[in-house]
């Protein structure tokens, strides 16, 4: 990394490649979207003068969206200072044909004088954040509600589905007191309102701060307990299944009340906001010398390790053993448990290199804590995106309630065929004797 890229913002950095993140699968949805308008065979569908005009509209925006990035984004970005500084590239026919295309008159940009402040970054990240969270956070309670209903939850009622109801549970909370107790409060957009004694401190602080540390760590062992239930349908004898029946009552127990152990020093020692500059921040009156960082730490890192472990006894068995039809099902579901796990693995090197600190200098130790928020997003809130794209009994129900479709378990569907069958011998038979 060079000086100059060095000495440019994190905030900044982000506002960059977030945008990037986002667009190119969106670009690509959108020409995937024009190539269909445009096939023949959907002609009958899409040949009316509306979708005609949408197809024109649709080069305009993605032309317009392409010559934004090199005219505007990238220059302003800093991050290419030394290629835009070759003279051909900085005047002339290059930028003059960009500009000229974006309906841009020309100006003389100075990144030094123009560089956007620290204040705005944060606003905006706080937004983006925001804008994103919502529907996802919408999402999940629409996934919650269709593993729950009884219209939908007949092919939904084994120990993977009830330990991911209660995950969702505690996924969603955290997400929301996350907000509350951290985003909001460092944004700066609310001080008037964290100024209130009622909120800055009290019962409301110490609630809010007990309740992100409390969920976290419930969330972590219940994330423990479906990576081995993942070991105990795939990979071990029956037996060990039927004990996994008996004990997952007790084990959602221990989910929600071994926490309390850990965090029952907050409650009596209280919380509270305190100002740092322009923002909030919460924190806490230690009781006993009791740390909550050293705690996380260690639930985070030993969380991780024993799902590490559970899903590498996975693995080898599924390379070591010809699955069956079967079992698919079922490994699908595991697909979807370790590409979460490479989430919560990356949120604990990421606080492991934050704790420890020894080499970790002020600038990573800067972009550790700006991507630790949408690390905690991806873990709160992308298990319903895996789960439509692992589980295609949920499909054909979130299927079915858009079209108001019958949701038929394989049970019923066995019983009818069968039934068709009798009926058919029984035709059969009346019809020989006639």
């Amino acid at each position: 990394m060079n000086s100059t890229e060095a000495s440019i913002p994190t905030e900044k950095k982000l506002l960059f490649y977030i945008p990037v993140a986002y667009s190119i699968p969106c670009y690509i949805f959108y020409v995937f979207t024009i190539h269909v308008l445009s096939l023949r065979r959907f002609q009958n569908y899409f040949g009316s003068t509306f979708f005609k005009l949408f197809k024109v509209q649709g080069v305009l925006d993605l032309i317009v969206h392409l010559i934004n990035w090199p005219t505007l984004r990238i220059p302003f970005s800093g991050l290419f200072n030394d290629f835009f500084r070759d003279p051909t590239i900085e005047t002339g026919c290059f930028p003059t044909i960009l500009i000229f295309i974006n309906y841009w008159h020309v100006h003389v940009y100075d990144m030094n004088a123009t560089e956007t402040s620290p204040s705005t970054s944060k606003y905006i990240l706080f937004y983006t954040s925001l804008g994103y969270s919502i529907p996802c956070y919408a999402l999940y309670m629409f996934t919650v509600y269709i593993l729950s209903s009884k219209r939908y939850n007949k092919n939904f009622k084994t120990s993977f589905f009830t330990l991911f109801k209660l995950q969702a549970l505690l996924d969603l909370g955290n997400e929301l007191f996350n907000w509350l107790c951290w985003r909001i409060p460092f944004s700066g957009l609310f001080n008037s309102v964290m100024e209130i004694p009622v909120i800055k401190t009290g019962p409301l602080p110490t609630a809010l701060y007990f309740l992100c540390y409390y969920l976290p760590y419930s969330q972590l062992i219940c994330f423990v307990l479906i990576s081995l239930n993942r070991l105990v349908v795939i990979a071990l004898p029956p037996k060990f299944q039927e004990l996994w029946q008996r004990s997952l009552w007790p084990c959602m127990v221990f989910v929600l009340v071994f926490p309390i152990l850990l965090t029952w020093h907050i409650l009596i020692g209280g919380a509270f906001f305190s100002k740092m500059g322009d923002v909030y921040n919460a924190n806490y009156n230690k009781f006993g010398g009791i740390r909550n960082s050293l705690y996380m730490l260690v639930m985070t890192v030993s969380a991780s390790g024993l799902s590490f472990i559970c899903n590498i006894c996975v693995i080898v068995y599924i390379v070591t053993h010809k699955t069956t039809k079967k079992s698919w099902t079922e490994i699908k579901l595991f697909f979807m448990t370790l590409a979460l796990f490479v989430i919560h693995l990356t949120q604990a090197l990421l606080q492991l290199v934050a704790y420890v600190n020894v080499s970790c200098n002020a600038a990573c130790l800067s972009l550790i804590l700006t991507m630790n928020p949408y690390l905690t997003d991806l873990a709160c809130l992308s298990s319903p995106v895996f789960l439509l794209l692992s589980s295609s009994p949920f499909r054909t129900a979130v299927k079915a309630f858009f079209t108001n479709a019958r949701i038929i378990s394989p049970q019923n569907s066995i019983m009818k065929t069968q039934n068709i069958v009798v009926r058919s011998k029984v035709s059969n038979m009346s019809s020989i004797n006639t």
